[in-house]
């Protein structure tokens, strides 16, 4: 799980490699984000899951819930809006400041569940928008699985400029 999310983590960063600041900022068409705030709403997410799930272990509640097909993150004919919160700034970010959010955001990640048992992941829970409850061992899984369908939004803008 740890190792799939970093391999993705690679991915995604080698495909912003080489990019310009520039480039990163521009915006391919009206009412989309640019690859800036594609990467920023990543590192928004990483972040807010990163509290949820130090929250949810802090907390004596159990409450176990049925395993989700979270596969069907990748598929992108469904669009979903991103609430309020993950929604990122229209700011100029330069790519050496996106990495280093994502590097915080997910060295955060990794210590909230850090010597942390699968077992106790899989009995604690938290609401999401669309899958309903999912175990933390799950939010864990979604963060990968949300990055790779990032990627390919990336990847178009990226034909685009």
């Amino acid at each position: 799980m740890i190792e799939i999310n970093n391999q993705i983590r690679e991915e995604l960063l080698s495909l912003v490699e080489g990019l310009t600041d520039e480039q990163l900022n521009t915006c391919v068409e009206e009412g989309s984000w640019t690859i800036a705030q594609v990467l920023e709403h990543l590192y928004l997410l990483e972040k807010s899951v990163t509290n949820l799930i130090q929250r949810k272990l802090e907390s004596a509640t159990i409450k176990p819930v049925v395993t989700k097909p979270l596969k069907h993150t990748l598929n992108r004919s469904l669009k979903i809006d991103a609430p309020s919160f993950l929604v990122p700034k229209e700011d100029f970010l330069s790519l050496i400041k996106i990495k280093g959010m994502l590097k915080e955001s997910r060295v955060g990640f990794l210590k909230s569940f850090e010597g942390v048992e699968r077992s106790l992941l899989e009995q604690k829970s938290y609401v999401h928008p669309i899958f309903g409850d999912l175990n933390l061992a799950q939010w864990i899984e979604f963060i990968g699985l949300h990055e790779q369908r990032h990627m390919e939004q990336i990847k178009e803008i990226k034909e685009k400029l």
